[in-house]
């Protein structure tokens, strides 16, 4: 899904379980030990833990939230394609299924 350079993760994981994406990843090495440390601000949406999808638009944007059972935000996605949010939703649903 195409989304504005600001908000586009600069990566992306999936698995059986999750799908995890983020940004700001940052590696830093210890010169005494030499040992890499990287910092992401990530988010991980676990599908089990994925209740209810909604799209609704604000302005440009188009605005994908995931929700708990418990109705918290699990995870959101800003893009300016519904088709495509819609997709996403599809997507995140047949990992729920297939787990």
């Amino acid at each position: 899904m195409e989304q504005k350079e600001d908000r586009r993760p600069e990566f992306v994981r999936v698995t059986g379980e999750y799908v995890e994406f983020g940004k700001n990843t940052t590696g830093e090495i210890n010169g005494f030990t030499g040992k890499t440390s990287v910092h992401r601000n990530v988010t991980r949406l676990y599908w089990r833990s994925v209740h209810t999808s909604t799209v609704y638009t604000k302005r440009a944007n188009v605005i994908i939230q995931f929700r708990s059972a418990q109705g918290s935000l699990l995870a959101q996605v800003v893009t300016d394609d519904v088709t495509k949010g819609e997709q996403l939703i599809d997507a995140v649903e047949t990992m729920k299924i297939n787990e």
